[in-house]
């Protein structure tokens, strides 16, 4: 289906950007630096960090830039010929074995059409899943090989890894644009989509069973016993928007608090 049908949609990262990416991945994959979780605190329990360290191989921002522009004709193609603005440029990310990642949407002034990038992946990684919903709430199951992408309204559309990896290695790097000067898109009517992006719960919160189960595990890690506690609380009303920083996760107490 279309964009406007579906949200998502698998494609091959364009050749030139290919090879440049994957040269730099390759000439620079041992200098990956370990991601330093413990000062963002709780709002970024999206990842079990705590259990599985992630790594970032560190970019020189000219080469960002170029990526990000290169990347952008491919981005605004897929979503109708939108005038875009880049906004943000992570990874690139080095997920270890038994990594996992809660479904939650991402930041709406910034995130609003993305693509996650798969540079590597171990020999011995089995399948790990992307779980996403379509626009109409349906829940599928996609993967990406090496040189693919998959472009998504990340702050639309609830996506996560909740199974955990089975390997040693996998390696994502991810890209987020906005309609061109418009930070506002997501609550003017006509903007990109023809309409006003109505955000319902149960499809820009993160489930609360997997929300929960990362609670216990960081309570655990961290000794914060209101952390156990609000992942056993009852549901309270959910957020009308998504919130966070660095990768836009909902902050935690948010989290844990959605049915």
């Amino acid at each position: 289906g279309s964009r406007e049908q579906v949200g998502f949609a698998r494609a091959p990262i364009p050749e030139r950007t290919w090879a440049a990416l994957s040269t730099y991945y390759y000439n620079n994959r041992h200098a990956a630096q370990r991601e330093d979780w413990d000062d963002l605190g709780t709002s970024m329990a999206f990842v079990n960090w705590w259990e599985s360290q992630t790594r970032l191989i560190p970019m020189p921002l000219r080469w960002k830039e170029r990526w990000h522009r290169e990347l952008m004709p491919t981005v605004a193609a897929w979503a109708g010929d939108v005038q875009l603005q880049a906004t943000a440029f992570y990874g690139m990310r080095v997920y270890a074995d038994a990594s996992w990642l809660i479904r939650h949407v991402d930041r709406e002034d910034t995130h609003a059409l993305s693509a996650i990038m798969n540079l590597d992946q171990s020999d011995d990684v089995e399948a790990w899943p992307l779980l996403i919903d379509s626009l109409d709430g349906e829940t599928h199951s996609l993967t990406i090989s090496p040189g693919e992408m998959l472009f998504y309204e990340s702050a639309r559309c609830l996506h996560g890894r909740p199974l955990p990896l089975k390997g040693s290695r996998f390696v994502n790097a991810f890209v987020h644009y906005r309609p061109k000067d418009d930070p506002h898109w997501h609550a003017v009517a006509g903007s990109y989509s023809g309409a006003a992006v109505r955000w319902a719960a149960d499809h820009i919160a993160v489930r609360s069973e997997e929300a929960r189960e990362m609670a216990r595990r960081l309570a655990a890690h961290s000794g914060h016993a209101w952390l156990a506690g609000a992942a056993a609380a009852s549901p309270s009303a959910a957020p009308t928007s998504s919130a966070g920083s660095l990768g836009g996760s909902l902050t935690w107490e948010a989290a844990v608090a959605l049915d």
